[in-house]
């Protein structure tokens, strides 16, 4: 500890300790006494000795009261009272024999005489010194905001007020429950109450970890921390003194922070800020190249600088004051004209209804004036007509698209119609053409006909199986479509099915011009159900020897990887882009140039039926004048556990 006098700038004294210095008390004999760590010293003339409590132990001191001839010594053991003279203890008071807990750390007494005692963790106990007599016990269950006490002091009225970690209390007297409390609700930054002052206008000082407050006589609070030039440190429990001249310090773990509360009660009115920068009072232009700006203002009176709080806006932007010192920087403001405004008060005081102004002006760049701007609006109203031009085309379109969708659903309509139509037809025709072909295959065989008759006959037979065919076709994919289709597989050689499948359709082509070719890898097998596949061959086959004339159509199959492929490729007119689409579809109408057999695209919409059945991948590749080839994808491992399985007894697991 150093010790000085506030006339002498020099030290007179230094005290080594052994221990922190915890509190320091200077009684009315002229005598220090001091509360370190390592327990009570005592200081006359300059010359320090330990004064021997607790039977020599160690114990920190942690508040002193001098109360005439005894001094109160709060430690973490509990209450002492001491004979200042013979160093004697009279009395010891703890948690055993009457206080709410033993760890002491603040001591203060009121106008009635009583003493208060604040703890760590349990509140106050409030007792009159003379009899030991406890009055009352205060803690948060019954008003105080929290239960460790860090200071107590007796304020103005008779009032107590005591700082804890949550808050300030005000108790009216030591009977009742604090009146009211202190918190972050009522602007505190902090509710961690260090040290409490009361100065000579009414203001309430209070220390803690964010800084210093006060709370005016009006109730409200103002809140001062490191950027009103007060340390930036922890502030100590207990650690606050008023010196002669008002001032009020505060002890922190860095170093003193005062306040002078003189200063705050001026009741003149802070003058408007002039500004020296920039000096023209039609403020000042420049280019948005150059858009960093300086604005320095101050007070003319001299007298009011020390006590002068600045905050500024702009007032076509902000609508929020912003604190600020003695000048600001800007750069990269809005083009335009903007207003600077400027207003001041007195230090945590109300603000001045005194704002002054100036103008500042950031011409834009070229693509940002009026005119250029007026360009853009032009450019603008062009492209909204373009947009609704848009619009316009684009409600056109729609309405068209739906129009084409509803004659395509018509037609759909009316195809269903037309197929059940056609299916109910056929099954009445299944009885009269097998009727008809019983005697056909007869005359055939009759060998008095003539070879011209023969002929005919024959013919009209080979148009009368023709038609049996379309017929089961139709029934077929009706069936199919429906969903009362099922698959019967059998394990075989796909090979030589395919190879049968070709040549029976060879047998048929009566165009001379038309070769057929087979290429077919030996002894592929799988599992596959020969009716379907037999028809999905047979239509493919058909299709490309109708639309062949001359050249060459040829089926092959051969293993790709992990698939087998079946190709029936011909050398025929090809179909055209817009009818490939919508060549399995049976509703579909053909155009010239496309399929215009409805026979045809039956055959076709139940091959892709019969496809999607047999978990077949189908393809088309075709171009115009050069022919077409329908590509079938097979997976050899596929066993169709859904399927019927007529040569075993199950596949299922």
């Amino acid at each position: 500890i150093h010790w000085t006098r506030p006339d002498v700038s020099r030290k007179i004294a230094t005290l080594n300790l052994e221990g922190r210095p915890l509190c320091l008390l200077p009684d009315s004999d002229g005598r220090w006494w001091l509360g370190c760590e390592s327990g009570l010293r005592k200081v006359v003339d300059g010359r320090e000795s330990r004064v021997a409590l607790w039977a020599g132990a160690s114990v920190p001191v942690r508040t002193l009261l001098e109360d005439g001839p005894l001094l109160w010594v709060g430690s973490n053991l509990g209450l002492d009272c001491l004979d200042r003279r013979s160093l004697r203890i009279l009395h010891h008071l703890d948690r055993d024999n009457g206080l709410s807990d033993s760890q002491v750390r603040t001591l203060c007494k009121d106008d009635d005489g009583l003493l208060w005692v604040g703890t760590y963790g349990h509140g106050i106990t409030v007792m009159d010194p003379k009899d030991l007599h406890f009055v009352a016990t205060y803690d948060h269950n019954n008003g105080l905001p929290f239960d460790i006490v860090n200071h107590i002091i007796r304020g103005a009225n008779g009032r107590m007020l005591v700082a804890t970690a949550a808050g300030v209390a005000v108790f009216a007297s030591a009977t009742e429950p604090p009146v009211k409390t202190i918190t972050i609700r009522d602007g505190l930054v902090d509710d961690d109450i260090s040290a409490l002052a009361e100065d000579a206008y009414g203001r309430l000082w209070m220390s803690c970890n964010a800084g210093i407050s006060y709370q005016d006589t009006n109730g409200r609070i103002y809140n001062l921390d490191h950027r009103d030039a007060l340390p930036d440190g922890h502030y100590y429990d207990g650690a606050v003194v008023t010196a002669p001249t008002g001032r009020i310090f505060f002890g922190s773990s860095d170093g003193l922070g005062w306040v002078n509360p003189a200063i705050l009660s001026s009741s003149d009115a802070m003058p408007r800020a002039e500004f020296l920068q920039p000096y023209r009072e039609d403020g000042w232009t420049t280019d948005y190249r150059n858009n960093y700006i300086l604005a320095r203002f101050r007070v003319p009176d001299f007298t009011y600088s020390e006590n002068a709080e600045y905050a500024y806006r702009f007032a076509d932007m902000d609508s929020q004051w912003i604190p600020c010192g003695k000048e600001i920087a800007f750069n990269h403001l809005p083009y335009g004209k903007h207003t600077l405004q400027v207003r001041t008060r007195h230090y945590a005081d109300e603000w001045e209804d005194n704002a002054s102004e100036a103008t500042l002006t950031i011409r834009p760049p070229l693509w940002w004036t009026w005119w250029a701007q007026l360009t853009y609006l032009v450019l603008a109203v062009c492209a909204l007509v373009a947009l609704i031009w848009g619009l316009s085309r684009r409600s056109v379109r729609r309405e068209q698209d739906r129009l084409e969708r509803d004659r395509l659903i018509e037609s759909r309509q009316l195809g269903e119609e037309r197929m059940a139509f056609y299916t109910n037809m056929t099954r009445d025709l299944r009885g009269p053409l097998s009727r008809i072909m019983v005697p056909l295959e007869s005359l055939a065989s009759d060998t008095t006909l003539s070879d011209s008759a023969r002929e005919q006959v024959e013919d009209a037979g080979r148009r009368t199986r023709r038609l049996m065919e379309q017929v089961e076709q139709l029934v077929e994919y009706r069936q199919t479509d429906a969903g009362s289709r099922q698959l019967s597989v059998t394990r075989g050689n796909l090979s030589s099915f395919v190879l049968d499948v070709g040549r029976r359709f060879e047998r048929l082509v009566e165009k001379p011009d038309l070769n057929f070719v087979a290429d077919i890898e030996p002894d592929v097998k799988l599992w596959f159900d020969k009716e379907a596949l037999s028809i999905i061959l047979g239509n493919l086959l058909t299709y490309a020897g109708k639309y062949t004339e001359a050249g060459e159509i040829t089926l092959s199959l051969r293993r790709e990887w992990d698939r087998v492929r079946i190709s029936v490729r011909d050398t025929g007119r090809g179909i055209p882009e817009d009818v490939q689409a919508h060549l399995f579809d049976p509703y579909y109408q053909p155009e010239d140039g496309a399929p215009d057999s409805s026979d045809t695209v039956i055959g076709l919409a139940l091959v892709k039926k019969l496809c999607d059945l047999h978990k077949i991948s189908i393809s088309l590749y075709s171009k115009a004048a050069q022919g077409s080839e329908f590509s079938l994808l097979i997976n050899p491992a596929e066993q169709y556990p859904d399927a019927l399985h007529p040569d075993v007894t199950s596949l299922r697991p």
